[in-house]
Parts: C-alpha cells; sequence; structure tokens
C-alpha cells in the first residue's frame, strides 16, 4: 500500500474530522501542514492538487482526494482495520449515519466560528482565553477578510490560466463568507437552528442510555464510532474553543449529549486529536519568525537574529498562553 499523506492545517474543522478518522482506524500517515492563515492555500502547487484551494487533502499514490466527508469515505474503504466508519447505506444503521453525517457536515462552520468571534454577545461562556479574544476581534476579522479578497483579486491578475477559475472561485466564496460573519441576523439564524439539530442529536443518544448508563462505550449508532460521531464531536470541540457550547450542551435541557461529551477524552484518539490541535502553536511560532526575518538584514546579523528570535519567542509564549487556557 503506497505511504498516505494528509494536508492539512491543525486548526481546521474538517482536517480534524479527516485526522480523527485515520487515528480511529490506527492508520499511519504522512502529515504536511498547509498554513492557511499564510496563505498556503492559494499557492499554485496546492491549487494542482486541489483546484478548489481547501484542506484537507490526502494522496496516496498518485491521487489526490479533496473533501473531508469523501476522504473518510476513501479512508473507510480503502483500509480494512479498526472500526467500519460507514455503514452501509442500504441498511437502516447505515441510512441514519449517512442522514446525520450529512446534516452535521453541511453546516456552516466558518460562519459559526467566526460569526460568533465577529460578534459577541451570542458567547455563553468566558472559555475563549484573552489573547484569542483579542486577536480575533470584529475589526481584525474584517481587516483579515479584506486583505486576504485584494490578494486573491491581484492573484487573478497574475496566476497561470490553469488555476485562474480556482482563484476566482475561491474570491466569490470569501467575499459571500465575510458579509455572512458581519451580519449578526445571519449569524443568529444559524446559531438558531442549531437548537433542533441538537434536540435531534439529543433523541438518538436517548436511545443508547441504557447502555451508557451501565458503563459501555456507545456512541451515536451502537458500541463502535461511526463516521457521524466523528463530525458530532468535531463540532462539539469547535463550539467549546469559541465559547458557545454550553448554550446546547448542559444537564438541563441536554443531559445525554452532556455525558456523550464528558466521556470523549477518555479515548486516546481524542486525546491525540487534541494534541494535534495544540501543534497550531509552531504554526504561527514559523509564521511569527518567517515575517520578522527579513528584519535581520536592516538590524544587522547579531542583533538581527536576536531580535527574531525574541518576536518569535513572543509569538509562542503568545499561542501557548491560549492553549493552556483551552
Amino acid at each position: 500500500m503506497d505511504d498516505v499523506n494528509l494536508y492539512y492545517f491543525p486548526g481546521s474543522y474538517y482536517s480534524l474530522n479527516v485526522i480523527l478518522a485515520l487515528l480511529e482506524k490506527g492508520i499511519p500517515y504522512k502529515g504536511h501542514i498547509v498554513n492557511i492563515h499564510g496563505g498556503d492555500q492559494s499557492h499554485e502547487w496546492f491549487l494542482r492538487l486541489n483546484p478548489k484551494g481547501e484542506v484537507p487533502v490526502m494522496k496516496v499514490g498518485d491521487t489526490a482526494y479533496s473533501e473531508s466527508e469523501h476522504i473518510i469515505d476513501v479512508i473507510d474503504e480503502m483500509f480494512k482495520c479498526g472500526p467500519k466508519l460507514v455503514l452501509e447505506v442500504d441498511t437502516r444503521l447505515g441510512s441514519e449515519v449517512r442522514e446525520t453525517r450529512k446534516l452535521l457536515h453541511d453546516l456552516p462552520i466558518d460562519v459559526i466560528t467566526f460569526g460568533v468571534l465577529a460578534n459577541r454577545k451570542f458567547q455563553t461562556s468566558d472559555n475563549l482565553p484573552q489573547a484569542l479574544q483579542s486577536r480575533f476581534t470584529r475589526e481584525s476579522i474584517d481587516t483579515k477578510f479584506s486583505a486576504t479578497i485584494s490578494e486573491y483579486r491581484k492573484q487573478i491578475q497574475t496566476c497561470s490560466p490553469d488555476v485562474r477559475t480556482s482563484v476566482e472561485g475561491k474570491l466569490a466564496k470569501l467575499e459571500q463568507r465575510r458579509t455572512n460573519i458581519l451580519d449578526d441576523k445571519v449569524v443568529a439564524r444559524i446559531l438558531d437552528e442549531l437548537e433542533g439539530i441538537f434536540d435531534r442529536i439529543e433523541s438518538i443518544l436517548k436511545l443508547n442510555a441504557k447502555g451508557i448508563l451501565t458503563g459501555q462505550d456507545d456512541w451515536l449508532f451502537g458500541p463502535e464510532m461511526t463516521a457521524a460521531d466523528l463530525a458530532l464531536i468535531c463540532l462539539l470541540i469547535r463550539l467549546q474553543m469559541i465559547g458557545i457550547l454550553s448554550r446546547y450542551v448542559n444537564r438541563t435541557v441536554r443531559p445525554e449529549l452532556l455525558r456523550y461529551f464528558n466521556r470523549i477524552d477518555t479515548r486516546a484518539s481524542i486525546l491525540k486529536l487534541r494534541e494535534i490541535m495544540a501543534s497550531v502553536k509552531y504554526v504561527y511560532m514559523r509564521r511569527a519568525i518567517k515575517k520578522y526575518g527579513v528584519m535581520v538584514l536592516k538590524i544587522g546579523t547579531v542583533v538581527g537574529i536576536g531580535y527574531v528570535c525574541y518576536l518569535g519567542y513572543k509569538a509562542l509564549s503568545k499561542m501557548e498562553k491560549v492553549l493552556a487556557k483551552n
């Protein structure tokens, strides 16, 4: 079997879905970080790998696979080890898994994430670290999106013809994302729609409540984790990170979902997933060093190197404080 190469970003919701699938099935892979905050996804080499310019991408041999749900399907079909994540759709259980996967996958995670960070009135807890609060303000989010949109417009004028359509597609999508994220009415509507989805999840979990209470590790559709669980777990972790989990998961409203969430960190794959999420600090550190490295030429070799190290250390320390509070 050819090596599995995964192009991902450790803070990407969809990347984490695929990584969790690989961890659950015990499949070794070579990870290649694509820094989506540094613009790596818009480089021509990556656009040729995935014309949509999105992570994750899995490459096995000469074949590249994109779209997280499709990648998980391929993983489950290609590798027979570990649990069966994608059940046969012609069975009742398989049909329910597929339906739940689609329900969760179709959620606009980007609007939920940045929409809450840009409109803090939606937060229900102070779980969001102070450093992250100052990094992702409404103004900084708008500025970042505007800068990226400007970069794409410039890239359209200079890029190779074979990737121009990809860049134009990303530009249109990014402009719509910015509009939705900054519109608190759109964000409120999406957050309200989550209530019905979690009511449905709670009902599913209640069917397994007896198994959970007797100490069994029952998941959404039985004793084995499925692709639907991967999506749910990554969603819950994301909502926890941005400070709105308690709105949907608590003893009063959805006790079974709370019980489910409290169990996930006892699983080795989830603990490893959180470690991978935490590795984003090194991505930010490298970016900070690269950003300030040009100052070496102006400040002087000895002084410049010391200054770069100092700035890189500050960036790393900042990210470590953020992650330590998560």
